[in-house]
């Protein structure tokens, strides 16, 4: 299963933002660049092992507060909080247009799964 850098991101963003630091403030705290930071907040970037470490000792957090969705499915609450926390930052028209996409991407889905369920 492949790791969603974008959710990576965003959890990363919900606990620098829950403790009230800056990108760059977390940057300078786990020792990388604050341009380095800023791509992996926006999940434009992958991340090494060292650099999820030296973030989450940053935030006094487990890796395991970044990963486990990733790794785990996860309960439905948490499902929730992630779609909030892609949310949470969006423009009205942002956030229209990404619900006209999911609405579109749940209808496609249920009529891909009814073919092949029913051949």
């Amino acid at each position: 299963m492949a790791l969603s850098y974008e959710m990576i991101g965003s959890r990363i963003n919900h606990h620098r933002k829950a403790q009230q630091l800056t990108v760059e403030a977390l940057a300078e705290r786990s020792l990388i660049s604050v341009q380095h930071m800023s791509h992996i907040c926006n999940g434009r970037t992958r991340l090494s092992l060292t650099c999820l470490v030296n973030i989450c000792n940053a935030l006094n957090i487990s890796p395991n507060d970044i990963l486990l969705d990733d790794i785990n499915s996860g309960t439905e609450i948490q499902l929730k909080q992630d779609i909030q926390r892609v949310f949470e930052d969006c423009t009205n028209i942002e956030t229209k247009h990404m619900l006209t996409i999911a609405s579109a991407l749940k209808q496609s889905l249920r009529i891909s799964s009814k073919q092949i369920n029913n051949p």
